[in-house]
């Protein structure tokens, strides 16, 4: 039998993510060793969800909430320096579970100890078809890439970051760099091909609770809301600022992840649902 060098673990950072929340996580427990789903403060039934799905796997999915989004990077920093590769989901990035698997031999026994960061390809994805099980966006790359799994052996430090894996001061191993050691299986297969595919449903309504339309905030919008509203009137005047963002296409999720021509794709592999009862 082969004795494996590495662990896979897995995180989930949710909130008010209860429409495909389910998929999402299912998708990846086979994949991962065990994962953490650090709940910021939903009030949809995301967290009803994720405990679901946790009653069924109690030994594998663990669920806490966090208060401070900084929190969810705190978390993480007790695994830096390990032989652990992180695999960080958002509930509105569903994966291909069998994709997953195939990459999970080589991971786990020491065949990409010399990267860094793995990306795979994306599709962020604008309109949903459920009769024709069909998805229809903008692929990654020419979007930005944003999937994330990280080689935590090759951390030094991590500091300073507002969120997850976001920002602060990255500090590698031996001066490596970042950019260094980095693989993008957008780069060596077509998507049909590839073991590491994403449909990011980033312009489709994630939450029961809340419209399409009304605007959801990336990691940067959240940072930028702590440091500039500080009493009603300012968060009033940064909630219509960003609504009209996203409204005439001008937001940072549209400028990131709306490049290139449209593309439509099978949603068959991804097991794509709106999240239903356990």
């Amino acid at each position: 039998m082969m004795a494996y060098t590495n662990e896979i673990v897995g995180m989930m950072l949710v909130r008010n993510d209860d429409r495909f929340v389910s998929v999402a996580l299912r998708n990846m427990l086979a994949f991962v060793d065990r994962v953490y789903v650090l709940d910021h403060g939903s009030t949809d039934d995301t967290r009803k969800r994720v405990e679901q799905v946790a009653s069924r796997f109690p030994d594998k999915v663990h669920v806490q909430r966090i208060v401070r989004l900084e929190e969810s990077h705190e978390f993480l920093t007790p695994f830096f320096g390990k032989r652990i590769w992180l695999f960080a989901v958002d509930g509105d990035e569903i994966y291909d579970p069998k994709g997953l698997a195939e990459l999970r031999e080589p991971l786990r026994n020491g065949t990409y100890d010399d990267v860094w960061r793995v990306y795979g390809h994306v599709l962020n994805v604008k309109s949903w078809d459920q009769k024709r099980n069909q998805v229809t966006g903008y692929a990654s790359p020419p979007a930005r890439p944003m999937t994330k799994l990280f080689n935590l052996e090759w951390i030094e430090s991590w500091e300073g970051c507002p969120q997850r894996l976001h920002g602060g001061e990255l500090r590698l191993k031996d001066g490596r760099g970042p950019t260094q050691s980095v693989l993008a299986f957008f780069h060596e297969k077509a998507w049909e091909e590839s073991c590491f595919r994403c449909l990011h449903m980033v312009f489709i309504k994630r939450t029961s609770a809340r419209s399409t339309g009304v605007f959801r905030g990336c990691p940067a919008d959240e940072i930028h809301k702590e440091l500039l509203c500080a009493n009603f009137i300012q968060r009033l005047n940064f909630f219509v600022y960003q609504n009209l963002r996203v409204l005439t296409g001008r937001s940072g999720k549209h400028r990131a992840y709306r490049k290139g021509p449209s593309v439509t794709r099978s949603t068959e592999p991804f097991f794509v649902y709106e999240s239903p009862e356990w």
